[in-house]
């Protein structure tokens, strides 16, 4: 089954791999996902809501995997991986668990991200190093050559999910996120790109 950190490590690897596919197009359907206070679920959303003590995560049926069952979920209670697990009817999964166990959770997320960033060149040919700054809010990609090249440029898209989705499961609002393209051979900056740029082109 998926556990929430499966969930992002699946972004990440698709992520990845966007240098070894054919398709280099950015996908046009990919769901909305962000947080909510009001308690509605839907298919896209993934819920956090921390009180006091506990903190409770619902993961979307779209991203909670098809092969979950209810005995999955409760062999991870008994390992003290959750407090609560829940397959709900539509499909999603409801985890309470401590602020401890959420901190772990937030962890390994963090060395999800700094793991994918640091395998980046591999898949990457124009890319020599990523350095992410800020908490995953600043992202600095140092080139090979002095140009930013059609493939590369896309993985802004990657760095934009991979800072959502660390915000998401943390309970906070999604910040905006900066990239900046960096020559290897001279220092400069060759392009930045920023999320505000998406709402910019959504108003006009």
């Amino acid at each position: 089954m998926k556990k929430p950190i499966a969930v992002l490590m699946a972004l990440v690897l698709a992520f990845s791999l966007t240098a070894c596919g054919e398709d280099k197009k950015v996908p046009s359907d990919e769901p909305e996902v962000q947080s909510s206070a009001d308690g509605e679920t839907e298919n896209s959303r993934i819920e956090v809501d921390e009180g006091l003590f506990n903190v409770t995560i619902t993961i979307p049926a779209d991203y909670a995997g098809e092969a979950v069952s209810q005995e999955a979920l409760d062999e991870e209670v008994a390992d003290k991986k959750y407090k609560s697990a829940t397959l709900n009817e539509d499909g999603s999964i409801t985890y309470v668990m401590s602020k401890s166990q959420h901190n772990k959770i937030i962890k390994e997320l963090r060395a999800g991200i700094d793991e994918s960033l640091a395998s980046m060149p591999d898949s990457y040919d124009n890319i020599a190093s990523v350095k992410a700054e800020n908490d995953y809010t600043n992202f600095i990609v140092t080139l090979n050559s002095e140009e930013l090249g059609f493939e590369e440029s896309f993985t802004v898209l990657g760095f934009t999910i991979l800072s959502g989705y660390y915000y998401m499961f943390k309970g906070e609002d999604v910040p905006n996120v900066n990239v900046d393209f960096v020559s290897g051979a001279t220092g400069e900056v060759v392009h930045s790109w920023n999320s505000d740029s998406l709402d910019d082109a959504a108003e006009d």
